[in-house]
């Protein structure tokens, strides 16, 4: 294994044990954006990409 290699699995494990938002994803919460975006409610949402990255991608660091 590269030492590049090495350092994306420290970094993903890092991510693993502080989520952005200070709680893990689980899948109850997977599966409540999933609902929203086919329900009625998400209706004027098209073309979108519906991130569920824990808060990771909000610029927090």
């Amino acid at each position: 294994m590269s030492e590049d290699h090495g350092r994306d699995f420290r970094k993903m494990a890092n991510l693993r044990k502080a989520p952005a938002l200070g709680r893990p994803g689980t899948p109850d919460r997977a599966a409540s954006a999933a609902c929203f975006r086919v329900s009625d409610g998400a209706h004027l949402i098209t073309g979108t990409v519906l991130p569920r990255n824990g808060g990771h991608s909000g610029g927090k660091t």
